[in-house]
């Protein structure tokens, strides 16, 4: 049977017994604050050496979050125009990050000396 199938290669439950919905927005927020935080520390990094090391820390590991949420926002049901949507929101949080500590330095940089140089 199309049932007996899907479970021999491991297919998701339906969304009702998964969190659904839920669970792909929690994780579309976590990963989303993540990825503005860590292109924030990016975009202030006081050194060569520093940025290299987050620029390369995120291109390892950046594809497997991509993945992660693709695959929640599929299981949640969302499909079409809405997940795409979804994903380039996503997709805009790490540049947002980035503007966003760039600012911070430029407009706090002095007060705060080292912590934002």
């Amino acid at each position: 049977s199309e049932s007996a199938h899907g479970a021999a290669v491991g297919a998701a439950p339906p969304a009702e017994t998964n969190g659904g919905s839920g669970s792909a927005a929690m994780l579309l927020g976590a990963l989303s604050v993540h990825s503005m935080l860590e292109t924030m520390a990016l975009a202030v990094a006081r050194s060569k050496t520093a940025a290299g090391l987050l620029a390369g820390s995120i291109a390892l590991h950046q594809p497997a979050e991509s993945l992660a949420l693709v695959v929640a926002l599929l299981r949640a049901g969302l499909r079409g125009p809405r997940l795409v949507r979804l994903l380039a929101l996503f997709t805009c949080m790490g540049p947002a990050g980035a503007l966003i500590g760039l600012g911070l330095q430029n407009k706090f940089g002095a007060v705060f000396g080292g912590a934002l140089d």
